[in-house]
């Protein structure tokens, strides 16, 4: 299977979520149709339900894990959201079919529509790259610190 290219933030407001949403549909090629809709109660999928639609998320990412994932043209497409604290973390990915891997173009066009969308919203932080893995369990400048597979880190100023 290919590399996943994604897009980890952490945003301060949860109207974000229909921004990386939106961001899946159009830079993917996912259709509305296609996709699954599901929330649980943690990442060992217990409670998980499936919605027919978008409609509940806002009110369900408070307590729940929401993932939204289905095909698209580059493979496969998702978003994950979950609050974190105060804050509402979302990651947003693409995986390739599993014959397949991201080229530089794809990849270096992925980038710039990600700094785009990420340049759109408050966060915190964000981070793009290729099979990250970051920890924000004690804090921020510490996942900064700690995190893998990130090619780009935005922090925007917090003194804000």
């Amino acid at each position: 299977m290919g590399e996943v290219i994604e897009i980890n933030m952490l945003s301060p407001e949860k109207e974000t979520l229909g921004k990386v949403i939106n961001f899946i549909y159009e830079y993917s090629g996912c259709s509305k149709d296609s996709i699954e809709i599901k929330v649980m109660d943690n990442w060992q999928y217990e409670g998980e339900i499936k919605l027919s639609d978008e409609s509940q998320l806002y009110d369900l990412i408070d307590t729940k894990i929401i993932r939204i994932q289905g095909p698209c043209y580059l493979g496969f497409a998702g978003v994950t959201g979950e609050k974190t604290g105060d804050n509402y973390q979302y990651d947003v990915w693409m995986n390739p079919n599993p014959a397949d891997e991201f080229d530089n173009a794809e990849y270096e066009s992925f980038k710039k529509a990600a700094v785009k969308l990420i340049e759109s919203m408050r966060v915190l932080v964000a981070f793009i790259g290729k099979e990250m893995m970051i920890d924000y369990t004690k804090g921020i400048d510490y996942a900064v610190k700690s995190a893998t597979g990130a090619d780009i880190v935005i922090k925007p100023d917090r003194s804000n």
